[in-house]
């Protein structure tokens, strides 16, 4: 008898130890983790909105999303072009619709061939204000084909004013800009690729300053700091403005506009530089700016003030 009796509180014993040990095993099975979706976005950066537009001016605005899902964006892609689109009604067509839109509700495309996931991607958007003055909220998103992307919605509040535009703002101004890369005979891992700018064009009266934007990303394999030892630098060439002087005392030195915004730019990354126009004499000029990491040039870029 004795032997049963301890056979039978040794399988007491053992089933009590899966009972107190079943608990523990399952407090380490780990959930799943979230499925990325194909197509997904956040929005990173924006050109300064405008509030007031005359009737008829056309407005420029540019946004970037970074692609943070798993497909590619291709800007050719007939099943699932990547657009922005009126997140409204339309019925005929938008009201601030312009001669660049795509068709009643797109906007605008991608502007690069791809963005791949990780990467940021650029849509500049042409509004042209209506012939009526009120105020309106305008409803955008990012789409993928007929597909709004989760959480990329945005407004462009505006209000229209009881005046006709301007001639010279019912256009856009060119862009007067190289477009490819400026690649560095002397250093190959130098690259800059402009990509937003705060305003097209300056108009400005003798004396007044404003206040310029532009951000290029870092598309080569170095560092950008705002000091040694990979100082960058936006500086203009003096010999593009003949006599006529740009600079106040904000400037760096009479041909160094501005800095590195940020302590670091890596790869992949955008470097911002802001500088004050003021120019001290009148006329239409077209300035030539040099991006530039001591002591290599990185990228040139023309911005004009009229």
């Amino acid at each position: 008898m004795m032997p049963t009796v301890k056979k039978f509180f040794l399988l007491i014993f053992i089933v009590g130890a899966l009972i107190i040990a079943l608990p523990s095993l399952a407090a380490t099975v780990k959930k799943p983790a979230p499925k990325i979706p194909a197509y997904a976005a956040k929005q990173l950066i924006a050109s300064p909105p405008v509030n007031q537009l005359d009737q008829k001016e056309v407005y420029s605005y540019t946004i970037g999303f970074k692609n943070t899902g798993t497909a590619v964006w291709l800007s050719d892609d007939n099943k699932k072009p990547i657009t922005i689109k009126t997140t409204e009604r339309v019925r005929w067509e938008h009201w601030f619709a312009s001669a660049s839109w795509l068709d009643k509700t797109a906007a605008t495309a991608l502007a690069t061939e791809t963005v791949k996931p990780g990467e940021v991607g650029f849509f500049t958007l042409i509004l042209e204000a209506p012939l009526k003055a009120n105020s309106f909220t305008n409803r955008f998103a990012l789409f993928a084909g007929s597909n709004k992307i989760t959480g990329t919605d945005f407004t462009l509040p505006i209000t229209v004013t009881k005046k006709i535009a301007a001639k010279a703002k019912q256009k856009i101004a060119p862009t007067i800009a190289r477009a490819a890369v400026t690649d560095l005979k002397t250093n190959p891992y130098l690259k800059a690729t402009r990509l937003i700018q705060s305003d097209q064009s300056l108009s400005l009266t003798l004396g007044e300053s404003k206040a310029f934007t532009i951000g290029f990303k870092n598309s080569g394999e170095r560092n950008w700091r705002d000091d040694a030892p990979s100082r960058v630098v936006l500086a203009l060439d003096p010999a593009s403005i003949s006599e006529i002087t740009l600079n106040d005392e904000k400037w760096l030195s009479n041909t160094e506009a501005a800095t590195l915004q940020d302590k670091l730019a890596k790869p992949g990354e955008i470097g911002y530089f802001t500088f004050t126009v003021k120019p001290l004499g009148a006329g239409s000029f077209q300035p030539q700016f040099r991006l530039q990491i001591y002591p290599n040039f990185v990228y040139v870029f023309y911005a004009s003030t009229q």
